[in-house]
């Protein structure tokens, strides 16, 4: 239940859409690397939706994926890979 009501205060600061819009516009890949426990296809589908960014993100790095989590660097290498 509380992580639950986590997700559901999670905000969006207002700069974040259009940033990642016009970086995609640039041809600039968009990453998103986070340690949220969720699959990264739920990340899109729940998060990344929900604030209406899904498009112009190219790729996730979800360090359930990699059992590796922020701050360690490897996870960033394979994001830059």
């Amino acid at each position: 239940e509380v992580k639950k009501q986590f997700e559901d205060n999670r905000i969006l600061y207002p700069e974040v859409k259009s940033t990642l819009e016009k970086l995609k516009l640039l041809g600039i890949i968009n990453v998103v690397i986070t340690d949220n426990e969720q699959s990264e296809a739920k990340i899109r589908n729940n998060i990344l939706k929900r604030f209406e960014i899904s498009d112009a993100v190219d790729t996730i790095f979800s360090s359930k994926s990699y059992n590796l989590t922020k701050p360690n660097p490897k996870i960033f290498e394979l994001a830059m890979d």
